[in-house]
């Protein structure tokens, strides 16, 4: 795609480390993760959505997976999916009873666009990207999980704001994010 960068070469492991306040050393190691986890999936030619981007091969597939993740991030700001809850409770304690532990766990973004897409003509080459990521740092053997947290944070972050500008290795990233809440400048930075 033509105008586009790789990201590694925007977004680099020093930037990350700043970005999310961890040492440079996890966060390189983390960086390279979580760059090859997504790369290595986009070969096998799947589509990688998270709540805010989606990175693919450029087939109109990318455009379906950012089109579901668009439109799930709009039905979910406003407030389409906040009956689920109380629904779910309803059906739960029918199911289970009124003494049950069970807890209700909002769907992301991502969650919602991938039960849409996986209905459609090919749902199965959409991953979501939050469990490809968290099953490429598991071998991170560190008891700081919370710092490998705010990397994968930092790296989602940078990558939003760059998405439509650069690639990973050679496959686009798109910006999901409903039009007004895309900003120019990385005020979530400081």
């Amino acid at each position: 795609m033509a105008g586009r960068v790789d990201a590694t070469e925007p977004i680099t492991p020093a930037l990350v480390a700043a970005t999310s306040g961890v040492d440079r050393q996890l966060a390189d190691v983390c960086f390279r993760s979580w760059i090859d986890a997504v790369a290595d999936r986009c070969r096998a030619g799947y589509v990688v959505v998270f709540d805010e981007l989606v990175i693919g091969p450029n087939e109109p597939i990318l455009l379906e997976g950012w089109h579901a993740t668009r439109t799930a991030a709009l039905a979910d700001e406003r407030g389409l999916f906040d009956d689920d809850e109380e629904q779910w409770y309803d059906l739960h304690a029918e199911l289970c009873g009124d003494d049950c532990d069970h807890v209700y766990e909002r769907l992301t973004v991502a969650e919602w666009a991938l039960v849409g897409l996986q209905l459609g003509w090919c749902g199965d080459r959409f991953v979501d990207g939050s469990r490809l990521v968290a099953q490429a740092t598991r071998h991170l053997e560190t008891e700081r999980w919370l710092d490998v947290v705010r990397i994968v944070m930092a790296i989602e972050r940078l990558l939003t704001e760059l998405a439509d500008a650069i690639t990973v290795d050679g496959f686009p990233v798109l910006d999901a994010r409903p039009r007004h809440r895309r900003i120019d400048r990385l005020r979530w930075a400081a």
